[in-house]
């Protein structure tokens, strides 16, 4: 109180820079969200371009570690700061950072539910991207959004689009429940005509872009098998089966 209202701010940043300054790499961690609320606080006072990048990726950090914690609130709060200090040329100059800064700021914007903002966050991300390992995990969080709506058409819409570009695409199939079901037996077969030694000496999985095309799958196929969508149930547990066989 006894710091004019106007100036508390700027005692804020200072305050922050200080921890910052002289906590080691090691204290930071136990020490990073005081650091980081006390420098948000005086943020508007900061024009050195290097020092917004130190507090956006403070900012980073504070927000990946609320999200390992469950505080998703605080995890918003974190990575939107973080979000705000970078400059508009930041997914040129910073794209790495602009990109882990939007996908956990996606990601913890779904844990509270605010879907909309959720969208408008993926958006941003996959306009920006450079690959499809960029989208990958705007996409699944945009599964989840859609899964966690309800919106089952839209959450395989999604799925499809992202197999599709990673070079996996998936045809929903158009066949009876009968015909389905045989193609499922057919697998079934082919694993049961395996012997236990067989299949001791199958490989792990190693290949990336087979892990990752099945992270896609699995992601996909939690969110439809709910609603016993048998069209694209079938193909996905097929394509995963074949998978780990070639």
């Amino acid at each position: 109180s006894l710091i004019p209202s106007d100036k508390r701010d700027c005692v804020h940043l200072q305050i922050g820079s200080m921890i910052l300054k002289h906590a080691s790499e090691e204290k930071l961690g136990s020490v990073i969200f005081i650091a980081a609320d006390q420098l948000n606080r005086g943020t508007k006072f900061i024009i050195d371009e290097d020092q917004k990048l130190q507090i956006a990726k403070l900012n980073l950090r504070a927000g990946e570690k609320a999200m390992s914690l469950g505080t998703f609130w605080s995890a918003v709060t974190y990575l939107k700061s973080g979000i705000d200090l970078l400059n508009n040329d930041s997914w040129t100059n910073m794209h790495d950072l602009s990109l882990q800064l939007h996908s956990s700021y996606a990601k913890s914007l779904y844990s509270i539910g605010k879907f909309s903002e959720t969208g408008q966050a993926v958006s941003m991300i996959i306009m920006n991207a450079k690959s499809i390992e960029d989208k990958l995990p705007a996409y699944l969080t945009l599964m989840k959004t859609f899964a966690a709506q309800k919106k089952v058409a839209e959450t395989i819409k999604i799925g499809l689009k992202a197999l599709d570009e990673l070079g996996e695409p998936l045809s929903v199939s158009n066949k009876t429940k009968e015909e389905s079901l045989g193609i499922l037996f057919q697998m079934k077969r082919h694993f049961e005509g395996m012997t236990k030694e067989q299949l001791k000496e199958l490989k792990i999985m190693e290949n990336p872009d087979k892990i990752t095309v099945m992270m896609v799958l699995d992601e996909l196929l939690l969110h439809v098998i709910y609603y016993l969508e048998e069209a694209i149930i079938v193909p996905i547990i097929t394509r995963m089966m074949s998978l780990t066989l070639t």
